[in-house]
């Protein structure tokens, strides 16, 4: 089994967007250096970027590996750094790569289908986050799965409900087909594929769908591109998975008359990662480029944040399986999403304006809390994320045993942000009474990654001094606060988000 790589390019003519403002930039050589690198795939702040190499030496099994995952760390503007191989836990001596991530970061698609004895097979399997580490792959149970081609991609919809898949079926248009679909979630199985309507006797692969479920991606060969396989886009009509509108050539200089392919969409959509090709370089590579404000996939804005236990008073991580689902109160339409043990996070793309409602239910004790959010217009380069977590019902023997007050709490900021949201400071300031005002107040405040060390130090000086505020004004004494703002030294975890943080610790 091998992915799609390089394949003979060919010269037809194409319709081109115009150039204007699209930026296409090859990224630096800390990614490109060694070649094929394919497959980028971005997590939902663009922190880290995973991406495919074939026959490495420090691949699995050495140069005789053909894929294995890699990943590089955001490091500033245009700049990442040296790739890490994901190792053991998703790597094998087999074909690996990475074809989707959830925008929490929890799920991912990869390539093949393993059995018990590690045996790998042409299918797709699943993966789940927790606590930091990934889980064992599930195979997709897919009747009717079948792929006469040694070329593979897919994708899945942001509720993990739908999957688009490319397949050599002897009932398809020719070559490489798209087709789709659903999960089943009374069983945990998946339909037979059906196909789309936008296939023709040429390929088409390397499906990508935007946030909103909506716009899909692809890369095909047919007649009338730019030569090789070029990107091209479509719109889904109504609720119908079969029926998209006809595809339209994303033109130059996104697409070149080489191979342009395996697109991959940045959160909010205005940006994308992907294969393609230059005449300074000469060279396939991984590049960048912002989209065309005709290609953008729409507006939408996202509800992201963490379900959490109430013990004792204290904080505490769901030790089960939950899933959200978000209902648009206008439309009565919902979307389901799982959430995993640990920080149980969650992030809900939102395409349309309206009020919202999240209830939240689990395996072993079923709970629903409301929390309605009124969003008035969702827009793309608001780069809109609203922060909500949601604790779970403190248990009955929570309200009768009274522990002595907890010593420290634990917040988190929105990304580029100095002030904790209205119900972080509530949570701070009740937080605040329960404690003696004569205890020490140590302050300690991080920040993530993403930027250079000098406006990171900056950002995370001007939170420790907003919260010293908060504690003057709750009757602390200014004697009694120490700060420590740590900037972006101590920022280690893979999700940005846990790096973005506020530790205040009481010390008698």
């Amino acid at each position: 089994m091998k992915l799609f790589s390089l394949l003979l390019a060919f010269a037809v003519s194409a319709s081109a967007f115009a150039t204007d403002n699209i930026d296409k930039t090859r990224l630096p050589n800390a990614i490109n250096a060694y070649q094929p690198a394919i497959m980028p795939v971005c997590d939902f702040d663009e922190s880290i970027l995973y991406f495919d190499r074939k026959f490495h030496f420090e691949n699995t099994a050495g140069t005789e590996d053909l894929d294995d995952i890699w990943s590089s760390q955001n490091i500033g503007t245009r700049a990442w750094s040296l790739p890490q191989n994901l190792a053991s836990g998703i790597n094998t001596d087999k074909s690996d790569v990475l074809l989707y991530l959830s925008p929490d970061g929890r799920t991912a698609l990869i390539s093949g289908s393993y059995s018990a004895d590690g045996k790998q097979n042409q299918s797709f399997s699943i993966i789940h986050k927790q606590n930091g580490k990934w889980g064992n792959p599930q195979t997709l149970n897919i009747p009717g799965y079948r792929n006469d081609s040694p070329i593979y991609s897919a994708t899945l919809s942001h509720d993990l409900q739908t999957l688009i898949l490319a397949l050599a079926k002897p009932e398809g248009k020719g070559g490489m087909d798209l087709y789709y679909s659903q999960h089943n979630s009374a069983n945990n199985t998946w339909s037979e594929p059906k196909p789309i309507n936008i296939n023709t006797p040429a390929d088409e692969l390397s499906p990508h769908l935007a946030m909103n479920d909506k716009t899909l991606f692809f890369a095909s060969n047919r007649p009338g591109g730019l030569g090789g396989y070029d990107i091209y886009y479509c719109q889904r009509e109504e609720e119908n998975w079969s029926k998209w509108s006809a595809p339209i050539n994303l033109g130059s200089p996104i697409n070149t008359d080489k191979d342009d392919n395996n697109i991959w969409l940045t959160a909010f959509g205005n940006q994308a990662y992907y294969v393609s090709y230059d005449e300074d370089t000469k060279r396939q590579g991984i590049y960048k480029f912002n989209l065309p404000d005709k290609v953008s996939p729409g507006d939408y804005a996202f509800i992201s944040g963490s379900v959490y236990n109430i013990l004792r008073n204290m904080r505490t991580s769901i030790s089960s399986e939950l899933s959200v689902t978000c209902t648009n109160l206008k439309t009565n339409t919902s979307r389901k999403f799982k959430i995993y043990p640990g920080d149980a996070r969650f992030v809900i793309p939102i395409t349309e304006a309206g009020k919202y409602r999240l209830s939240i239910d689990g395996n072993e004790s079923a709970f629903t809390i409301a929390d309605v959010e009124d969003i008035k217009s969702p827009k793309i380069y608001n780069y809109d994320i609203l922060i909500r977590d949601i604790p779970q019902p403190p248990v009955e023997e929570d309200l009768v045993i009274k522990e002595e007050a907890p010593k420290q709490i634990t917040l988190y900021y929105e990304y580029d942000n100095t002030k904790l949201t209205n119900s972080d400071i509530n949570q701070l300031q009740d937080f605040v009474k329960t404690q003696d005002k004569s205890s020490k107040f140590v302050i300690n405040t991080y920040a993530d990654s993403i930027g250079s060390d000098k406006y990171n130090k900056s950002l995370t000086d001007m939170r420790a001094n907003e919260i010293r505020k908060i504690l003057v004004s709750s009757g602390i004494s200014i004697k009694n606060i120490s700060i420590n703002s740590f900037g972006r030294r101590m920022a280690t975890n893979q999700d940005q988000m846990l790096n973005r943080k506020l530790e205040l610790i009481i010390e008698n």
